[in-house]
C-alpha cells in the first residue's frame, strides 16, 4: 500500500521519500525488490522492527498507512493458505491495530492522515472509537475485492507535549 501511495505521487511529478517497516524478514526482501522496481524517484528506506520500536521519538509524517492482522484468532483457520503471525489480530482481531494506532499517534503530524486497512467496517468505527481523542475518522469504505475495509483517519491537532 504504501509503494502505491509513493508510486501515485511520483506520477504525479512529487516524488516522496517512503519509509516500510515490517517484522518479517521476507516481508521486508519483498518490499525491498519491490521497490527497486517500482521506479519511486524518491529513496524508500525499509526497517525489519516491531512499529512500536522503529521509529525515534522525533520522526514525525504526514501520511501513515497501516496494514495491520486484522483476522480473529478464532477465524484464522479459515485462511490456511496465509502465515499465522500475517493475520492474527488476537481475539477480537484488533490487537495488533491497536499497537499501530498508538504508535502513529505518536508519529503523525498535526492534521496528518493515517490509511489504514482492516477486515471489517465495524473493527474500523470500533477503533476509531477508541482513538476519538486523537484521530478522527474521515472516511471508511468496504473493499470487497480486497476482503477487507479501508479507513482514512485525520491526527486531530494537539500540542507537542500531548504527542509524547
Amino acid at each position: 500500500m504504501g509503494l502505491l501511495l509513493a508510486r501515485l505521487c511520483a506520477e504525479r511529478g512529487r516524488p516522496r521519500d517512503l519509509l516500510m517497516v515490517d517484522a518479517d524478514d521476507h516481508a521486508c526482501e519483498l518490499a525491498r525488490q519491490n521497490a527497486d522496481h517500482a521506479d519511486l524517484q524518491a529513496p524508500v528506506e525499509i526497517r525489519r522492527s516491531l512499529l512500536q520500536s522503529a521509529l525515534s521519538p522525533s520522526e514525525s509524517f504526514p501520511i501513515i498507512v497501516a496494514d495491520p492482522p486484522w483476522v480473529p484468532r478464532n477465524a484464522t483457520s479459515r485462511y490456511p493458505e496465509d502465515p499465522l503471525w500475517a493475520i492474527d489480530g488476537g481475539d477480537d482481531g484488533l490487537i495488533v491495530a491497536r499497537h499501530c494506532l498508538t504508535t502513529i499517534a505518536r508519529h503523525l503530524m498535526p492534521d496528518g492522515f493515517v490509511v489504514l486497512q482492516l477486515g471489517t467496517e465495524a473493527q474500523i468505527d470500533d477503533l476509531a472509537g477508541e482513538y476519538v481523542d486523537q484521530l478522527e475518522l474521515v472516511t471508511r469504505r468496504r473493499i470487497a475485492e480486497a476482503n477487507g475495509a479501508l479507513a482514512v483517519l485525520r491526527c486531530r491537532s494537539r500540542s507537542a507535549d500531548d504527542r509524547r
